[in-house]
C-alpha cells in the first residue's frame, strides 16, 4: 500500500520477476485497471507504465495489472495489486459552521 494525498498522483512501474527473484520479460503489454475510477484516475503512459491520480474523495482503492507471462506461443497470465490510500492535503480553506441555533 501507499498514500497520496488528494492533490498527488503516482507515476507506477511494472516490473516482471521470475521465481527466483530475477527481472522477467512478459509478452507485449500490461494490462492495467483500478477498482474505483471515484476515487482514482489512470492514465497508461507506456506498456509497462501509469500515472494514478487521485480524483478527490478520500479512500482507498487498487490499482491491478496483468500479463502473459510466456514469451511467444502459449498464454499464462500473471497479476499484480497495490492498495492506494488517498487522504485529504493541506487545508485550502476554512468553512464556518454553526454548530447549535436556539432561541434567545
Amino acid at each position: 500500500m501507499f498514500i497520496l494525498k488528494d492533490s498527488q498522483k503516482a507515476e507506477l512501474e511494472v516490473v516482471p520477476v521470475s521465481a527466483a527473484g530475477n527481472i522477467a520479460e512478459v509478452d507485449g503489454a500490461v494490462t492495467f485497471a483500478v477498482t474505483d475510477e471515484a476515487i482514482l484516475a489512470l492514465t497508461i503512459t507506456g506498456p509497462r507504465t501509469a500515472i494514478v491520480t487521485a480524483v478527490g474523495p478520500v479512500g482507498i482503492a487498487q490499482v491491478t495489472c496483468s500479463a502473459d507471462a510466456l514469451v511467444g506461443e502459449g498464454e499464462v497470465i500473471i497479476s499484480g495489486i497495490v492498495e492506494v490510500q488517498v487522504i485529504a492535503g493541506a487545508a485550502a480553506t476554512i468553512a464556518i459552521n454553526p454548530v447549535a441555533i436556539t432561541e434567545k
